[in-house]
């Protein structure tokens, strides 16, 4: 019986073959929209889950009135203050941390490496759960001279993953500063699932 519903499926496709190439047209890039879309959805939901105390954490953003486009704006950034003052006034305030994107050159033997970086406060690491090879995310930012950094860039400049309490040359706008490596974080983290809204495989404190 299955046999003769194919034949008769195919003596029709055959027999209406333009209209039939364009429903099996049509079928397919439906099929494909849905796929896309389904992928798309999934991939945007899934945005930081990986940190455990997700449900507990907060972008603070800025509305404000351009004048030129006469309109309300939307940016993801605010002025340094605020996470002090919301600590301060705020008692259900737990902890902050402000991030601000950086770069220069780190010294590997006589060659400089250009390299970017985020500038975060010392509460990142208790925020956000990355996950740990060597050191303690509790205490790796409170130094300011303190670096974290993958375990793939590790190796990049020293040769080990783990190097906690080696130094780093980094070059600051013309201004040397060495920093001393703290903790380690996973290069895992630039693979699936981990999808995260800012990444840097080095945070300087």
């Amino acid at each position: 019986m299955l046999k003769n519903y194919i034949k008769s499926v195919l003596r029709n496709i055959f027999k209406n073959k333009i209209l039939s190439f364009i429903k099996i047209i049509g079928l397919s890039v439906g099929l494909a929209c849905g796929i896309f879309v389904i992928i798309f959805v999934k991939d945007e939901v899934c945005y930081d889950r990986f940190n455990v105390k997700l449900d507990h954490i907060y972008r603070v953003t800025t509305n404000y009135w351009n004048v030129k486009s006469n309109n309300m704006q939307l940016e993801g950034f605010t002025s340094t203050p605020v996470g002090v003052e919301f600590k301060k006034e705020v008692p259900e305030v737990e902890g902050f941390t402000r991030l601000i994107n950086g770069g220069g050159n780190i010294r590997k033997g006589n060659t400089d490496i250009e390299e970017n970086w985020l500038y975060v406060d010392n509460d990142f690491l208790k925020i956000f759960s990355f996950p740990t090879l060597y050191g303690n995310p509790l205490v790796a930012l409170n130094n300011p001279s303190s670096i974290v950094l993958t375990d793939g860039e590790a190796i990049k400049y020293f040769g080990n993953a783990n190097a906690i309490g080696q130094e780093l040359q980094v070059n600051l706008s013309g201004n040397i500063k060495i920093l001393q490596l703290q903790r380690l974080l996973s290069r895992r983290l630039k693979t699936p699932p981990f999808n995260l809204i800012f990444y840097s495989p080095f945070l300087f404190s």
